[in-house]
């Protein structure tokens, strides 16, 4: 086990994000995302991962620039990978092709 996540805060949380490998129409890639509760409907409890869409800016933040590099030195997360949520295993199902709800987690 490789990961330990934590539920994004909000949409600019820049500290709990993460990366996914997938694979697309072009490739592999590594997409930026973050962990989110409930997929299919409030209450279900489904840990699920949304991709954080690219931003440019005319000048990044300190913390634009850390999550940048904690990002380039993390492994990303793939496909059947076990990781830790809240204190319990789930296993990553990331889904193929370019989808913003790139992974389901699974509780093992």
């Amino acid at each position: 086990m490789t990961h330990t996540l934590e539920v994004a805060v909000d949409s600019f949380d820049q500290v709990r994000t993460f990366q996914v490998e997938v694979v697309g129409r072009r490739g592999v890639n590594r997409l930026t995302c973050q962990l989110l509760r409930d997929y299919r409907r409030e209450g279900d409890g489904i840990y699920w991962a949304m991709q954080v869409p690219a931003v440019l800016k005319d000048s990044y933040t300190v913390a634009d620039r850390a999550e940048r590099n904690r990002l380039a030195e993390q492994t990303p997360i793939r496909d059947g990978a076990v990781v830790e949520i809240a204190g319990c295993e789930y296993v990553a199902r990331v889904k193929k092709g370019d989808y913003s709800d790139v992974v389901v987690f699974e509780a093992r």
